[in-house]
């Protein structure tokens, strides 16, 4: 599987949209959609939101090629780390978005 790891600042910067918070899926994936060429279509592989935290909120999906295809348009999401864990049999990708 793969997951986006979202950090605190894109928080800030989700609520400033209008957003007050990471319960509704369905307007992050319209929020996400303004930056990620990818997430517009929003693939039935991305499966819902999990695993939010303090400081983090982590999008799980069936397929781990999404991750490295992802793209970021022009925007204010900058700045984003694709890292893959050496262990196949996991094939985690990490997704790291920082808000310039």
């Amino acid at each position: 599987m793969s997951f986006i790891a979202l950090n605190n600042s894109f928080k800030q910067w989700f609520i400033k949209k209008g957003f007050q918070s990471y319960e509704n899926e369905r307007n992050l994936k319209e929020v996400l959609g303004q930056y990620c060429a990818l997430v517009k279509h929003w693939p039935s592989d991305w499966v819902s939101l999990a695993n939010y935290s303090k400081n983090h909120l982590v999008i799980i999906c069936k397929n781990s090629s999404i991750a490295s295809q992802l793209k970021i348009e022009e925007g204010e999401i900058k700045n984003y780390l694709i890292q893959q864990t050496n262990n196949p049999k996991l094939q985690i990708n990490r997704i790291s978005f920082k808000v310039q």
